[in-house]
């Protein structure tokens, strides 16, 4: 079976998984001699991108997402056969993906033949037939009610009702501000240092990197209510999320931070998504979007922040914020392994986001060494499946040693997602390591009390004055990296020889 298939694929920060699953879906559909086109939405923006010619061309679509697709994207495949993945499940088990879009497309043949839309010639049914696996489809009905499984399946994964993936929306657009405006206060104070004087220059650097990690909150409630009700959310969550953060104007002690921004973001995409259906007169219809939802939903939000919503989570936030830094020295290295443990877990994807968010946070209230321990283990597991191909070239296939000098070298820089494909070929051994070192840095690395101040570039953080202190945190990057490479080795190894029994 030859297949035209188009399809896109997207993560939140969109620097590797975008990219890698496009890839494999590529390989994946040649291999099984499909004609195959995906349009990556990666940091770089929209490219090889789908034209109208290749959607109507195509006979089937995969949307191997990471954050939301709006909802004019998804227009475009309305008649089209579509299967809906989680891109991190895309990159665990690539066939099961084609297997299930090949049985959608089957069982649709067969959906329009039993149904006499179509009259397919004898031959053609039976060879539909025969492609049925006999120990899991016994018969035509079997196979169809395994596509209304597929379907269900496809329904609850529908990007579009998942809370979290309109989160991860969000987190996509706030991420080049915390970068662009950490790396802009880090420089500033850099160059402060070394010259001694507040210069303009320096002043002006400080002032523009401030605005842009002050912008981040309002950033992420707006893109989240955005991808949840498209433009006419976008205006309100945006101004209702700046004031959740805003505590002259709120008269408050403390801002509501990436909470409340998350919290303005699903009551005003949700709100406006309910405006939307409202049927109105024609001579309305074309004001609603434009001017009746932004100004009705703005001035029912910031009502809503003012005297409820900010009140209650600048609460939590400074709390959370307390509680932590009044912490013993001990349960202050447990939090930082439960971060450490997170950000190595699923590398790069939602689990390691939500450290980062909430690391980052705590960044806002003072609370420097959470994001101390992202930038430790955030390098640890790339780097050590790198240097692990070179010092146990056997444990490996073909693709992964040909890998593992660009996994040291991106994985530098705090890109944990070259470590995904190690993990995906080899589960157990390389997330056992992953863990168990991360457990182990996480808590050097609050021992030695390193912090850091504002997102970077990892391993030269320290040396721009990010990352402090400089020799503790290379020395917990190095424990950390040498303990993760020698379990890698160790635990692939021991399952080596028990496969061989």
């Amino acid at each position: 079976m030859s297949l035209k298939i188009v399809g896109i694929s997207n993560c939140p920060v969109g620097i590797a998984h975008t990219y890698m699953v496009a890839q494999a879906l590529i390989k994946e559909g040649n291999n099984r001699g499909h004609n195959i086109k995906i349009e990556t939405q990666g940091a770089l923006g929209c490219e090889n991108k789908l034209s109208d010619e290749d959607i109507e061309g195509a006979e089937c679509v995969i949307l191997a997402v990471g954050r939301s697709l709006s909802d004019e994207e998804l227009k475009k495949f309305e008649s089209k056969i579509v299967i809906t993945r989680d891109i991190n499940e895309v990159l665990r088990d690539i066939d099961r993906v084609f297997d299930d879009l090949e049985l959608e497309v089957k069982s649709n043949k067969l959906n329009n033949y039993k149904q006499e839309e179509v009259h397919f010639p004898k031959d053609e049914i039976d060879n539909l037939e025969k492609d049925i696996e006999i120990n899991k489809y016994t018969s035509i009905e079997n196979l169809l009610d395994d596509k209304q499984k597929i379907h269900n399946t496809n329904k609850n994964l529908n990007i579009k009702n998942n809370i979290f993936k309109h989160i991860m929306h969000g987190i996509s657009y706030t991420i080049p501000l915390a970068v662009a405006g950490g790396m802009l206060m880090v420089l500033s104070s850099s160059i402060y240092g070394i010259k001694g004087e507040l210069s303009e220059f320096v002043y002006i650097l400080q002032s523009i990197g401030m605005v842009g990690i002050s912008l981040m909150t309002p950033i992420l409630g707006a893109y989240i209510a955005y991808s949840i009700a498209d433009k006419p959310a976008l205006a309100p969550a945006l101004l209702g999320s700046y004031l959740a953060n805003s505590k002259d104007i709120l008269g408050i002690n403390g801002n509501s931070g990436f909470l409340g921004a998350i919290v303005v973001g699903i009551l005003v995409g949700y709100f406006v998504k309910y405006l939307k259906k409202i049927k109105v007169h024609k001579n309305v219809d074309h004001l609603m979007g434009f001017i009746i939802i932004p100004v009705l939903a703005t001035l029912i939000i910031t009502t809503v922040v003012y005297y409820i919503i900010a009140p209650i989570t600048s609460f939590v936030t400074i709390n959370i914020s307390q509680y932590l830094n009044s912490m013993s020295s001990q349960n202050t290295i447990v939090v930082c392994a439960i971060v450490g443990i997170m950000t190595v877990l699923d590398m790069g994807g939602p689990i390691n986001k939500a450290a980062y968010l909430f690391a980052l946070g705590m960044v806002e209230q003072g609370n420097l060494i959470y994001f101390g321990t992202v930038a430790i283990t955030n390098l640890m597991p790339p780097i050590s499946v790198g240097i692990a191909t070179f010092i146990k070239p056997n444990l490996f296939n073909k693709e992964e040693i040909e890998a593992g000098a660009s996994s040291i070298i991106v994985g530098s820089f705090g890109i944990t997602e070259p470590a995904i494909p190690y993990a995906v070929n080899d589960p157990i051994p390389i997330m056992s390591a992953q863990i168990i070192s991360a457990i182990i840095a996480a808590s050097i690395g609050c021992i030695f009390n390193v912090k850091r101040v504002a997102p970077g570039a990892s391993i030269v953080d320290p040396i721009i004055g990010n990352i402090t202190p400089m020799l503790g945190f290379y020395i917990t990057v190095i424990i950390g990296v040498a303990i993760n490479t020698l379990l890698v080795v160790l635990f692939k190894s021991m399952k080596l020889k028990l496969n061989n029994k």
